[in-house]
Formats: structure tokens, C-alpha cells, sequence
């Protein structure tokens, strides 16, 4: 039986973790997309974390790009990419800016993952959401419409302290409202929680 195709369109701060910590639980095969321009950087990172999991028994593969061809048939897509906010911007500065990337992913999301379960990570989140929707067409009940959304509090993995709830809670409200083809599911998380739960509530 194939494993599961993980996508990671972005590979910065957010996607190297969820790569890595994706790898280590073993959740499927891994690819990380980025720019041309970050093409070589994308190829050591999934080299770097490749060389470590022997070592820990895991044997997930993972490999760096910038061919959206190479995403082909993901089960999971992953969208971390975007222009990273500059100081004195606020997320409406970021709107045009990451519009245009998250336009050119949807397109080639759609071309080449059509299938696929996307959470989009990018931000002004709630704009993001909406334009992949709106560019990608994916039908309503498509589950890429389950967001998880970071807040900046820090915490931790058990439990975030903004809503004093255990994480596990969180993530047994949003597979249940993901899999009741819920319109849109917010829980409120750290940036680290993200990347633990994300990709688990995606897979169950």
C-alpha cells in the first residue's frame, strides 16, 4: 500500500517544521516546494532532515523542488507560502502581495492535485482562504476549507493557555467538524501546535 503524498508549497520557517515533524511521525511522503530561486535550499533541507531520520528509525522520503509537476497526485497540500510582513505592515499590507502567489498555487493545485486535501496556512488568512477558493473552484465540500489558525500566544503542546482547553480537545473538534463537510473550522492555536496538529487532523 502506497503512503500518503504530503505537499508543502513554501518551505520557510512553518514548512521546514511541518516537514520535519511530518517525517517523524511517519505521516507519508514528502515534497518541498518553493521559488526557483530557493530551489537548491528546498533540496538540502529535505537532504538535511532525510540524513537524520535513519537514526530514529523513520523512513519517510522527502525531496525539495520548484516543479509544481512534482506535487502530482498529493493527498495533502500544504500552503505556508507567502511574502513574509515587513515591519510597519500590518496583514491588509500583505493582501495584494501574497493574492498573487495564492493565485499561481490554486491554479497549479488545481492542475496538478485535484484530489487533494489543501490547508491553507498563508496570510491575511481569511483572504487566502477565500481566494484559493474562489481561483481553485473547488467543489464547496472539498475538505481544504478546515483551517487551522495560529494566534502568537505561546504555550505548551498540551495546552494554550489563551483558551486554557488541552490541544486534544481541539483537534478531536476539528476532525469532527471536517468530516461533518463544515464550512470553515477556526481553532485557535500557537504556531507550534499548528504544526503538530495540522497535518494529523488531515490524515485521520
Amino acid at each position: 500500500m502506497s503512503r500518503p503524498k504530503i505537499a508543502l508549497i513554501g518551505g520557510g520557517q512553518v514548512g521546514g517544521n511541518i516537514a520535519l515533524l511530518s517525517a517523524q511521525k511517519e505521516l507519508g511522503d514528502i515534497i518541498i516546494l518553493d521559488i526557483p530561486e530557493a530551489e537548491n535550499f528546498m533540496k538540502g533541507k529535505a537532504l538535511d532532515i532525510s540524513q537524520l531520520l535513519p537514526h530514529d528509525g523513520y523512513d519517510s522520503k522527502l525531496s525539495g523542488t520548484s516543479n509544481f509537476e512534482d506535487i502530482k497526485d498529493s493527498d495533502v497540500v500544504v500552503i505556508t507560502a507567502g511574502f513574509p510582513r515587513q515591519p510597519g505592515m500590518n496583514r491588509e499590507d500583505l493582501l495584494q502581495k501574497n493574492l498573487d502567489i495564492v493565485t499561481n498555487v490554486a491554479n497549479q493545485v488545481k492542475k496538478y492535485a485535484p484530489k487533494a486535501f489543501v490547508i491553507v496556512v498563508s496570510n491575511p488568512l481569511d483572504a487566502m482562504v477565500y481566494a484559493f477558493h474562489k481561483i481553485s473552484g473547488f467543489p464547496k465540500n472539498k475538505k481544504y476549507k478546515a483551517v487551522v489558525k495560529p494566534t502568537p500566544t505561546k504555550s505548551s503542546p498540551i495546552r494554550n493557555p489563551r483558551i486554557d482547553r488541552p490541544i486534544n480537545d481541539l483537534v478531536n473538534k476539528a476532525v469532527q467538524k471536517i468530516k461533518a463537510n463544515t464550512k470553515y473550522v477556526k481553532i485557535f492555536l500557537t504556531e507550534s501546535d499548528l504544526i503538530i496538529v495540522c497535518i494529523l487532523f488531515t490524515l485521520c
